[in-house]
């Protein structure tokens, strides 16, 4: 039994026998090269305002379908960025042209000048089917108020502050455009789209606003600090402080509805001697200062407010207003 051990040596022997014999080992296989990085795309754009101005834009229509009685729509709304020249450069012209300063320099509203007829026709109790051919000052105030209106609402859902020194050029030509500040800008916010108005008409209009550029930041220095002067301190005492009201519209304003107020249609003015006062009788004729067909005046308290067209409604003469002021016009003119 004893005859059969294997001795250390005869072991040691036997296993370098086995790994001579054993096939060599597959060399582990090279790792897999690295995946190339994907070429970096476009980068996106920066957070800008555009989305901003374009939910502003928005209470344009809301504005203006509240003022004008009828549904209107904005489409293909856009916004760019050009410089100031280029910007009024793309406004169709004739246009009606809402223009004035803003927050970032200047501020510039262009619609066609058939739709802001068609506005000032509606806005002075028209249907919107007879435009004017000639912007008179009442075509002209209805118009801007209409303007005044839906750039306010733009700006206050904008949340900044509105135009200031607002004006109102019927352009009929570009050259009408290239002396405004606007045009001088280096950099303009453009918003451009279709504005339909329900059941009339359908035109592209036009919004520049100028591009303010941001004072570079600058490291705050620190004031030299004089050494305090010493003085004598006395306590200032104040009264007590009540807060002011603010000031409120007359909350009696629906009384004023009920008032009964003079209204004289005057045909015509004409002055006479008395010795021609003296000898009128019955067939006379007095020539009065208004031409054949030309619009009568409509006067509330002595004041003009409208010229219309007499009418015959059954046995009585009528009028027929033709021009008129606006609302607020209107209040302040006979309030």
């Amino acid at each position: 039994m004893g005859e059969d051990l294997l001795s250390q040596g005869d072991i040691d022997a036997l296993l370098q026998g086995l790994e001579a014999s054993a096939p060599p080992a597959a060399a582990a296989p090279p790792p897999p090269p690295a995946a190339a990085a994907p070429a970096p795309g476009p980068a996106a754009p920066p957070p800008g305002a555009a989305a901003h101005v374009l939910r502003a834009a928005a209470a344009i229509a809301d504005t203006a379908t509240a003022d004008l009685g009828r549904k209107v729509e904005l489409s293909q709304v856009a916004v760019s960025s050009r410089p100031g020249s280029t910007a009024t450069a793309a406004v169709k012209v004739p246009a009606v042209i809402f223009y004035g300063g803003s927050p970032g320099g200047g501020f510039l509203l262009a619609i066609p000048k058939d739709m802001g007829g068609r506005i000032s026709d509606i806005k002075m109790g028209g249907d919107g089917s007879k435009p004017p051919e000639t912007f008179s000052d009442l075509y002209i105030s209805a118009v801007t108020e209409f303007a005044n209106l839906i750039t306010g609402s733009f700006f206050t859902a904008l949340g900044t502050g509105g135009v200031t020194n607002p004006q109102t050029l019927i352009a009929e030509t570009a050259a009408d455009l290239a002396n405004l500040p606007l045009a001088r800008l280096p950099g303009c916010s453009v918003i451009t789209g279709t504005a339909s108005i329900q059941n009339l008409m359908e035109g592209e209009w036009i919004m520049i606003m100028g591009e303010q550029p941001a004072a570079p930041a600058h490291a705050a220095q620190p004031a030299p600090v004089s050494p305090a002067e010493t003085r004598p301190v006395q306590k200032v005492e104040f009264g007590s402080f009540e807060t002011a009201p603010a000031p409120e519209m007359p909350a009696n304003l629906n009384l004023l509805l009920d008032v009964p107020m003079n209204i004289t249609v005057e045909l015509g003015r004409t002055k006479m001697t008395v010795h021609d006062v003296l000898n009128l009788g019955s067939g006379s004729i007095v020539e009065l200062d208004k031409l054949a067909g030309e619009p009568v005046d409509f006067m509330v308290n002595g004041k003009l407010i409208a010229k219309g067209e007499v009418v015959v409604i059954d046995e009585n003469f009528g009028l027929r207003i033709t021009d008129i002021v606006s609302p607020m016009e209107r209040f302040r003119g006979v309030i």
